[in-house]
């Protein structure tokens, strides 16, 4: 399911078109977030970095693969993860987060609706 549908308490949706959604995502220190999908893939805007604990599910149905990274991660400020604040999210399956930390976690995703190559035969059509 849909984060902004599974849990709108954390994801919040600031803008969308027929290219993009922009959500923001906020998840108190100790908070639990309700089993959810990310099935576009997304640049996310790591604002307030935390532990985070993600559990992977491994009964669902659907066309998006199940998470690869259970367990602890350090989301915003782990070497390899991320690079000045951002990251690249290909689509994610059924997973539960968990915010380990003592702080909350705040990030912005931009999920990019377009399927690749999309965008440039649109812009080329229209010059």
């Amino acid at each position: 399911m849909d984060g902004v549908i599974a849990a709108p308490e954390v994801f919040r949706v600031l803008f969308e078109n027929d290219r993009v959604r922009v959500v923001e995502v906020h998840i108190e220190a100790g908070q639990r977030v309700a089993e959810h999908t990310h099935r576009r893939p997304s640049v996310v805007v790591v604002e307030q970095p935390a532990r985070l604990r993600y559990h992977a599910d491994v009964h669902f149905a659907g066309d998006v693969e199940p998470v690869a990274m259970a367990g602890d991660h350090s989301v915003g400020d782990s070497p390899g993860e991320a690079v000045a604040g951002l990251l690249w999210s290909d689509p994610v399956g059924p997973h539960v987060v968990e915010n380990v930390d003592d702080h909350a976690f705040h990030a912005v995703r931009i999920e990019l609706k377009d399927v690749p190559g999309e965008t440039a035969r649109r812009h080329e059509a229209e010059v």
